[in-house]
């Protein structure tokens, strides 16, 4: 990164720690060396409250001179009371930016209170932040938000109301449809979330760490040997009397007991303007108009294996005019682990974190250094195909050269390429609610970036309904958003349906690739999305919820996860149904065991449309 070792300087704001700092404006020492590496303080917002922020300082500021800034905006801590070493921060810092952390209004040391989560409230904060930042006299007037999972949709949210020093954006692993892409993923209540990580962030506001829950630390996951006994004091406040009186003004949205009752998207308060009540919620896809506008250049990260982070990417993707760049890997939450099914699980993560941001780096360095505009960036998606395991570019999504092929539930719990020809076959199944995807999926990964592992499917999958393909004669690729159509009845009103694809070897193993799912009372489509869907779209509101006739065959269909895969020649393609997770969704109906009815015939054909790219 270019130095500037003859920068000039100007008074510190009056909030900051540093001593007053008027740097010469000639060249010779510079009064930057004297900053402390790490500071923590207090900045005023301007309705008054107060937010806790650590500034981190590289170690030759004095040789490099004014630097830009890297920020991120989290409710996990900004630190803990002992500051582990985390390699994200180092990496940062020894490529020349400073790093400033905040605990966003209502957590941590921070004042204020919560009425939503991501609320246009602590929204609004950020660009009031980074001009702070801009006015620091280690500043060069450059910063990019960065940050993974809440982090991550932080450093998108800044965009869509920004400081004028804000530069750019690195998005990783976010939600870009709070309901859909991960509280509710089709009308489900995800429980790992709205209970799991609803009690653990509660906790975290009242200065409480669950042990079993912990928080993430600065870009999105706590070091597994941190010893975390509290949040961070800012640096004036040696007896923690400011601690303790900004934690009692945490009186905030308790997140568990809210989702408890909520089954609609029309059910949670939604900003579509950031003026809009503190108790809205802001979710990226109805900004698109406001981050287009604002052209903020944006990397978008997401994964195959994580929730809907790659829907959410292909989403903006496929829609949003405006400079970025987009990338989904085969890994954890926050790319910390592998998490490619067709690897053993101690597979060393690729790339490394430091390749990571080698690759941050460089689509920053353009923003942040000064100078001449960068040239335009133009859209580009870099992905990765399982069982392939290449990296591909497209500019376009689907990509080049996609069909999609269908292939129908037949006999004998076959899946097979031609439609049904007779006139009564159906299949029955009796929902078990003691099945589950397991501890380790594309929904606990959101806690802290764990590993995705589902191993050997072949026992889960005596317990649900399959359909199985004959070994396919040929390599096949499946990129793209696999669409479920169904003709299904139910002894109930309500219910849920799960679906899985998967690939059966010839020793009998079973490896998951993706699911989707659907709650029954929300099976009417949707007549326009407000965001590319790749295929059925559900509103999720109330008044077009319709209960299921019991025992009546009812045509429905919904977009599973996208995924890139190559399944290989004499592999088999198996999709299996189930009624209910255990490990992730709430049960429905929340009593009774209903009956399932699942018809394939000419008449009423069920079947999964498979997005295939031409080899």
């Amino acid at each position: 990164m270019k130095r500037d070792s003859c920068a000039s300087g100007k008074l510190a704001s009056a909030f900051t720690p540093f001593l007053l700092v008027l740097a010469a404006t000639a060249c010779g020492p510079s009064p930057l060396a004297d900053l402390p590496t790490n500071s923590s303080v207090y900045v005023e917002m301007p309705d008054g409250v107060r937010l806790a922020v650590d500034v981190w300082l590289p170690d030759d500021l004095g040789q490099r001179g004014r630097v830009p800034t890297l920020v991120s905006f989290t409710r996990y801590w900004r630190a803990p009371a002992a500051t582990p070493t985390v390699e994200a921060l180092e990496l940062m810092r020894d490529a020349g930016y400073a790093f400033v952390i905040v605990d966003n209004r209502g957590s941590g040391a921070s004042f204020g209170n919560r009425e939503a989560v991501w609320s246009t409230c602590e929204t609004r904060d950020y660009r009031h932040v980074v001009d702070w930042i801009a006015e620091q006299p280690w500043s060069n007037g450059n910063v990019a938000s960065i940050g993974t999972s809440y982090l991550g949709n932080t450093a998108e949210n800044a965009t869509f109301d920004p400081s004028p020093h804000l530069k750019a954006a690195v998005a990783r692993f976010t939600d870009f449809d709070w309901y859909a892409s991960l509280l509710y993923p089709g009308g489900m209540r995800n429980l790992i979330i709205t209970s799991d990580w609803g009690e653990g962030v509660m906790a975290m506001d009242q200065n409480r760490l669950r042990a079993e829950r912990s928080g993430d630390n600065v870009l999105g996951r706590r070091p597994p040997d941190a010893t975390w006994t509290g949040v961070k004091p800012v640096d004036a406040d040696t007896t923690g009397a400011l601690l303790a009186a900004a934690v009692a003004e945490h009186h905030n949205l308790h997140i568990t007991d809210f989702f408890r009752d909520v089954h609609f998207r029309d059910q949670v308060p939604t900003a579509s303007a950031m003026e809009d009540g503190c108790e809205n919620m802001v979710t990226p896809y109805r900004f698109q108009e406001a981050a287009q506008r604002n052209a903020i250049p944006t990397f978008h990260w997401g994964s195959w294996m994580d929730a809907g982070t790659a829907a959410g990417v292909l989403a903006r993707f496929a829609s949003y005019d405006m400079p970025a760049r987009y990338v989904i890997g085969a890994w954890t939450h926050g790319a910390y682990y592998d998490a490619d099914p067709f690897k053993p699980r101690d597979t060393p993560v690729s790339p490394s974190v430091p390749g990571q941001f080698a690759q941050i780096f460089e689509f920053l360095e353009p923003y942040m250094l000064g100078g001449a505009p960068p040239d335009p960036l133009t859209p580009v998606l870099d992905y990765f195909t399982m069982g392939e395991d290449v990296w591909k570019r497209t500019a376009s999504w689907p990509p080049t050269g996609s069909t999609t092929q269908e292939w129908y539930f037949g006999a004998n719990g076959t899946l097979q390429r031609d439609p049904p020809a007779n006139s009564a076959g159906r299949d029955r199944y009796r929902v078990t609610f003691e099945v589950g995807g397991g501890p380790e999926t594309r929904w606990s990964t959101q806690l802290g970036g764990t590993e995705v592992f589902y191993g050997n499917r072949a026992a889960a999958d005596s317990l649900l309904l399959t359909y199985t393909s004959p070994p396919l004669e040929e390599p096949l690729e499946i990129t793209g958003h696999p669409v479920v159509e169904m003709s299904l009845a139910t002894t109930h009103n309500d219910g849920a349906i799960i679906a899985y694809l998967e690939i059966v070897h010839a020793d009998g193993s079973v490896t998951m690739i993706t699911e989707g799912q659907l709650r029954l009372i929300h099976h009417a489509l949707a007549d326009s999305a407000p965001y590319p869907a790749f295929g059925p779209h559900h509103s999720y509101l109330e008044a077009d919820a319709l209960p299921m006739v019991p025992w009546e065959a009812t045509r429905i269909s919904f977009t599973m996860l996208p995924t890139s895969v190559l399944v290989k020649a004499g592999d088999r393609l198996r999709i299996a149904i189930a009624g209910h997770d255990r490990d992730t969704f709430e049960r429905v109906p929340a009593e009774g065991e209903p009956l399932l009815t699942v018809y394939r015939n000419a008449a009423y054909p069920s079947l999964v449309r498979l997005p295939v790219v031409a080899r």
